[in-house]
C-alpha cells in the first residue's frame, strides 16, 4: 500500500473524504494521495488500502474476496446498522458516512447503548471540567472556602468517575481539594488569632 502524504486538516475542512463521504474535520489525521492529490481520512486511506478515485495509480490493486482476505463480519453479517441514523455501514465502521456518528466499538450497538456510551463520554468530560475548576478554584485564597465545601460534596458523589479519570485531571482535582482545605484553614486560623 503506498503512502498517504499527511496535511494539516485544517487546509481540508469541510471537504468530504472520498471513501467514507463525510466531511474532514479540523482535528483529523487527514492527508492527500501522493498521485492525484485527492484529500481522505488517514484511518479510511488504511481501511480502503489506497486511494478510492477511480483510475489512480494508487487504487487498492485486489478486492479482499481476490486476495483471499475475508470482510470483517459479526456473526455472519457484512453490514451492521448505524445507531444514529439507521442507515446500514460496514461491520468494521467506526464512523457512520452517512450521519458521521463516531462508534469507540465497532461491534454493532442499538440506539439505547449508543446513547449510553454518548452520556458516559459527556459525564465523564463534566468530570474533566468540573476537576479544572476545583483546582483553580482550590488555589485562589478568595474561593478556597468554596471550593471546599462544593468540591468536597462533587468529589463524595463522583469518586467513581475521579478514579477513571485521566491521570492528569484526577491529580487536579485532588490537588484542588488538598489546596482548598489547607488555604480554608489557613484563613479560619487567621480569623481566629486576628479577632481575639
Amino acid at each position: 500500500m503506498s503512502e498517504l502524504q499527511h496535511q494539516s486538516a485544517s487546509d481540508f475542512a469541510g471537504v468530504v473524504c472520498g471513501i467514507c463521504q463525510t466531511g474532514i474535520q479540523a482535528e483529523e489525521s487527514v492527508g492527500t494521495c501522493p498521485a492525484c492529490q485527492s484529500p481522505f481520512h488517514a484511518e479510511c486511506w488504511a481501511e480502503n488500502g489506497g486511494c478510492a478515485q477511480y483510475g489512480c495509480a494508487h487504487m487498492p490493486s485486489a478486492t479482499p474476496a481476490e486476495t483471499g482476505v475475508a470482510a470483517r463480519t459479526y456473526w455472519g453479517q457484512e453490514e451492521k446498522e448505524c445507531p444514529g441514523c439507521g442507515q446500514q455501514i460496514k461491520v468494521a465502521a467506526l464512523r457512520c458516512r452517512h450521519c458521521g456518528a463516531v462508534f469507540s466499538s465497532d461491534q454493532p450497538m442499538t440506539s439505547v447503548e449508543a446513547e449510553s456510551q454518548f452520556q458516559v463520554g459527556e459525564r465523564r468530560a463534566a468530570a474533566g471540567t468540573a476537576a479544572l475548576w476545583l483546582f483553580v478554584a482550590g488555589l485562589l485564597p478568595c474561593t478556597a472556602p468554596l471550593a471546599l465545601a462544593v468540591g468536597g460534596l462533587w468529589y463524595l458523589g463522583n469518586r467513581d468517575v475521579v478514579r477513571r479519570m485521566p491521570s492528569q485531571r484526577r491529580v487536579m482535582a485532588l490537588v484542588g481539594l488538598g489546596a482548598s482545605v489547607v488555604t480554608t484553614s489557613v484563613l479560619l486560623l487567621a480569623a481566629l488569632f486576628l479577632g481575639q
